[in-house]
C-alpha cells in the first residue's frame, strides 16, 4: 500500500478527529473521554490514512457502544512509540471471534435481522494501513462489556537542522 509519510504532530490529528466523533457521540447520548498529552510528538505516517483508520475506529465504537455508555481515545508514549487506544463500553466481541473481525466484507453478525449496518470492509482496510505504517491493531475485547482497539507508532526521531 503506498503511504505520503511525513512528519505528523498526533495530537493535532487526534484533536481534530475528535471534533466529529463528539457530535456523532452526543447524538447518541454517549460520553466521549480523551486522553491525549503528546504536545510535541511527532510521528512518521500519512496523515489522511491514519486519519482514516482513526476515524473508523472512533466510529465503530460509537456504533456499537449502547447510549450512556462511554468511549475513551488515549495516547501514550511507550519507549520510542506512541501507543493509541480506543475504549469502549459496548457490546464486545467474543474472544473466539476477534481476527473475524478483520475479514473482509464479513460482518460478525451476518444473520437478515442483523442491528448494526456496514459492508464489513472498515476493520480489513484499517489493519492493511496500520501493517504497511509498521505495525499491527490489536483487538482485546469482552462479550457485553466492551472493547479495546490499539495500536502503537514510531515517534519520529529529531534530527539536527
Amino acid at each position: 500500500m503506498p503511504l505520503d509519510v511525513r512528519p505528523v504532530r498526533l495530537r493535532q490529528l487526534l484533536e481534530m478527529l475528535l471534533l466529529d466523533a463528539r457530535e456523532k457521540a452526543r447524538v447518541k447520548d454517549l460520553i466521549l473521554e480523551a486522553a491525549v498529552d503528546l504536545e510535541d510528538v511527532e510521528i512518521e505516517a500519512d496523515q489522511d490514512k491514519l486519519g482514516w483508520v482513526l476515524n473508523e475506529l472512533l466510529a465503530n465504537a460509537i456504533k456499537f457502544t449502547p447510549a450512556k455508555g462511554s468511549i475513551k481515545l488515549s495516547s501514550q508514549l511507550h519507549n520510542d512509540h506512541v501507543v493509541v487506544s480506543i475504549a469502549d463500553t459496548g457490546i464486545g466481541i467474543p474472544t473466539e471471534r476477534i481476527n473475524e473481525a478483520f475479514e473482509a466484507f464479513h460482518q460478525l453478525d451476518g444473520s437478515s435481522t442483523r442491528k448494526f449496518g456496514g459492508t464489513g470492509i472498515g476493520l480489513s482496510l484499517a489493519q492493511a494501513i496500520i501493517r504497511a505504517h509498521g505495525s499491527e491493531i490489536e483487538i482485546s475485547s469482552n462479550e457485553g462489556h466492551g472493547t479495546i482497539v490499539s495500536f502503537s507508532l514510531k515517534m519520529r526521531q529529531n534530527t539536527p537542522d
